[in-house]
C-alpha cells in the first residue's frame, strides 16, 4: 500500500458513554483518516511493533476479535464535526517513540489497545486530560463522565506476557 499525503478526512463528533469504546471508536476513526497509509506510518511513531509482512488494514483488522456497536455510540448532529489531516496527529505525537515502550500484541488485531494504551502514556507524560487525547479523532463523552486517567485507563486493559531484552549498543559486547 502506498502513502498518499491528500486525504483530509471529516468525522461527526462521537460522543461514548462507557470509556471502553473509546479504542474501538478510535480503530474505526484512524483506518478511515489514515485509509492511504500503512499502519506502520502512525505505529512507528507511537513504537507499535508489527511484522513488515502484515503491514496493511486488511492483514491487521480490528473486527476480526473485536465489535463496535455503533449504536452505543451517539453521533452529534449539532456540530460540523472535525476536519483531520494524518499529519496534524503525526505532528502531536512527534517524538514520541524516543520515549514509549515499545509494545506488540500477540494478536496484532488488538492494535486498538495498544494504541491507546501509548496514547494514554503519552498524555499522561505531557498532563494532557482523556479529553485532550480524545479530541485527535473527534471522540468526546458526557461531563457526568470524570476527565481522568483513572476512568480511561486503557494501559489497565493490557497484560504484559513478556519481556524482550537486546544488548545496548553503546558497549562492546564480546560473543563467540
Amino acid at each position: 500500500m502506498e502513502n498518499q499525503h491528500e486525504s483530509v478526512i471529516s468525522q461527526p463528533w462521537g460522543i461514548i458513554q462507557e470509556p471502553e469504546l473509546a479504542p474501538l471508536l478510535g480503530a474505526y476513526r484512524i483506518e478511515q483518516i489514515y485509509k492511504n497509509y500503512n499502519p506502520s506510518y502512525i505505529f512507528n511513531q507511537l513504537n507499535i511493533a508489527i511484522p513488515k509482512n502484515i503491514d496493511s488494514w486488511d492483514d491487521i483488522n480490528y473486527r476480526n476479535r473485536h465489535y463496535l456497536n455503533m449504536s452505543l455510540i451517539k453521533l452529534a448532529d449539532d456540530t460540523e464535526g472535525i476536519n483531520i489531516q494524518p499529519e496534524d496527529i503525526l505532528e502531536i505525537l512527534k517524538g514520541s517513540n524516543s520515549f514509549l515502550p515499545r509494545i506488540t500484541a500477540l494478536h496484532y488485531s488488538d492494535w486498538p489497545y495498544l494504541l491507546f494504551a501509548q496514547l494514554q502514556l503519552f498524555g499522561e507524560m505531557y498532563k494532557l486530560k482523556p479529553s485532550e487525547i480524545l479530541c485527535l479523532f473527534a471522540i468526546s463523552f458526557p461531563v457526568s463522565v470524570r476527565d481522568t486517567w483513572d476512568i480511561f485507563n486503557w494501559k489497565n486493559l493490557l497484560r504484559e506476557e513478556s519481556v524482550i531484552l537486546k544488548f545496548n549498543q553503546t558497549f562492546n559486547i564480546i560473543e563467540n
